[in-house]
C-alpha cells in the first residue's frame, strides 16, 4: 500500500480531507476507512453547569464510580452520559484503537500510559503521563499482555 500525504495551500482554513484510490473496495480498506472515521469521536462531558464536547486523544482514561461514568484529561474531569460498554464500542477501531479495558470499570487511552508495572496477583500498574496510576486487573491483565504483544486480544474479547 502506497501512503502519500500532500498539502495543500490553496485550502487553508478547510477540513483536511482523505481521499484512498484503490482497484477495489476490500476488508483492509473498509478498516482503514473505519479508523479514520474514529479518530474525530467527541464525546459530550459535563462539569457542574458547564457541558463541552471531549476529544478523544485528550482523554486518559474514563472510571464507572457509583453507577456514573467520568472521562479523566490531564487536569479535569468530566461526567459523561455514556456507559463503559457503550464507550468500548464507540471507541473500539480495531488494531488502531488506544483505548483498552483494563478493568470492571475502568477504560484506559494506551497513548498517555508512560510506564507499567507488574504487581503480585499478575495485575499491573500503568502510570499515566499526569501522574496518575490505573491498575489493570487480573482478569483483563492477560488481553492486555496479549494486545502489546500481537496488536490485538488473543480472544478478540469486546471492551
Amino acid at each position: 500500500m502506497k501512503i502519500k500525504v500532500i498539502e495543500n495551500k490553496h485550502r487553508a482554513g478547510e477540513e483536511p480531507e482523505v481521499v484512498i484510490y484503490c482497484s477495489e473496495e476490500n476488508q483492509e480498506i473498509r478498516r482503514l476507512v473505519k479508523l479514520i472515521q474514529s479518530m474525530d469521536i467527541r464525546i459530550a462531558g459535563s462539569n457542574e453547569n458547564v457541558s463541552c464536547s471531549l476529544r478523544q486523544e485528550d482523554i486518559y482514561y474514563f472510571e464507572a464510580v457509583d453507577g456514573k461514568v467520568f472521562a479523566y484529561l490531564e487536569k479535569e474531569v468530566w461526567q459523561v452520559p455514556h456507559s463503559l460498554e457503550s464507550l468500548g464500542r464507540l471507541l473500539k477501531a480495531g488494531r488502531g484503537s488506544s483505548f483498552f479495558r483494563i478493568s470492571k470499570s475502568c477504560i484506559v487511552n494506551l497513548d498517555h500510559v508512560e510506564h507499567l508495572t507488574s504487581m503480585m496477583g499478575n495485575r499491573i500498574i500503568a502510570g499515566m503521563e499526569n501522574g496518575e496510576e490505573v491498575i489493570i486487573s487480573r482478569h483483563y491483565a492477560g488481553m492486555f499482555r496479549d494486545y502489546l504483544k500481537y496488536g490485538r486480544c488473543g480472544d478478540d474479547t469486546e471492551m
